[in-house]
Formats: C-alpha cells, structure tokens, sequence
C-alpha cells in the first residue's frame, strides 16, 4: 500500500478574507483535529487531491507534519472536504488526528458484484444503499466491501444482516436496512396492470352467463 506525507504551515489568520489570500497563492486551509483541540493550518491542494485519487481515498491514513514544529508526525486521516460548487476545486480539508490502538468511525463504499438472477429474468437491480457506517482499528479500514448479489431474484431484498463483513468491524446499521433489491421491471409492471381489469371484467362475463 502507497504511504502518503503531507507538510503544512501553521495558518496565524483565519476568517473568510483570509482564507482567499491562501487560496490565491495556490493552497487551501485547513484544520488539524483531535480530541477538545485543533490547529489552523495550510496545505497544498495538490497532495490532498493525490490521497484522494488514492484506492482508499478519503479514508487513507497518511502522516502530517507542520512545517517548523518540532513534533512527531502525527497520523491523520480525512474528515471533511469542501468544494467550489462551480469549479469543484477543493476549497478546504478537515483533518483528524488518530490513534492506531483506538478505534474510529469511517464511511467505506459498498460495491455490488454479480448479475443477480432475477435480472436475466428481466427484473431491474436498484442498489439503495451505497456506503456502509463502520466502526473499527484504522488498520483494519477496508477501501471498499464487495456484495454478491449474484443470488437475487425478483421482489429479493438483500440487506445489512447479508453482508459478510470481515473479522474486527463493526456496522453501525440497523441490520434490517436494505442494500439492493431487484424489482420487476415497470414494462411488465404496466402488463401486469393491464392485463387485472380484463381479467376481472372476463369473470364478471362468465357470471352473467351463469345466471342467465
């Protein structure tokens, strides 16, 4: 696995003016987190955005050092990014400072696996839930969980109780939540429609005759 270092200046001002003097030289504040305490820092854009491109993306844990302090380096990992909602360039980066012995909570991407039966019956796979709220030892965060739904057929409902999640993570999810489902597709639906008023205006034919 890649290992990633990342220096950053301590940031003396902050507020909103502020900010964009940073930004216009080319990097971005941020702020460094832990437990009651934070630092307001700056950092290259360019290095978050190299983690982020990263198989583990947002949940990566990379070093941190503050250029000018003599410190440790501390492990951090991503808590929030924001973005210019135009030019989706990255405006500023939360960080937090962890420990490799405590556990934390993270978010990791569920991705779905097979083509499940019933759509090559011709039903359609809606995938509802796309991210998965875990709780575990930072060395144990997976960059993403893999779900077979190869096995699901029409009106199937797969849920959290189905996932085989690996050994030391725990999910913070009722285990009743749907993940993915596959439904009949609305084609056969409308057939299916269709096809109830006929049926019952033919029964109501055959009673007529019945009693004439």
């Amino acid at each position: 696995m890649e290992s990633f270092t990342v220096v950053g200046k301590k940031r003396e001002q902050t507020g909103k003016g502020a900010a964009r003097k940073i930004r216009k030289q080319g990097m971005i504040p941020g702020v460094v987190y832990k437990e009651t305490t934070s630092i307001p820092v700056v950092v290259d854009p360019r290095q978050i955005e190299r983690i982020l491109r990263s198989p583990s993306g947002e949940n990566t844990i990379f070093q941190f050092t503050v250029e000018g302090e003599e410190q440790r380096e501390r492990k951090v990992i991503i808590r929030d990014l924001q973005y210019d909602p135009v030019k989706d360039a990255l405006l500023h980066v939360d960080l937090y400072e962890i420990s490799m012995d405590e556990e934390i909570t993270v978010r990791v991407p569920l991705e779905l696996v097979g083509e499940p039966v019933g759509v090559t019956r011709g039903g359609s796979l809606s995938h509802l839930l796309w991210e998965l709220e875990i709780e575990c030892l930072p060395d144990r965060i997976p960059p993403k969980i893999e779900v077979d739904v190869s096995q699901l057929d029409m009106g199937d409902v797969l849920t959290i109780a189905d996932l085989s999640i690996p050994e030391g993570i725990r999910v913070l999810h009722d285990p009743e939540d749907p993940v993915a489902t596959v439904s009949v597709a609305a084609a056969e639906e409308e057939e299916v429609e269709e096809a109830a008023p006929e049926e019952a205006g033919q029964a109501e034919e055959r009673e007529e005759s019945e009693e004439s």
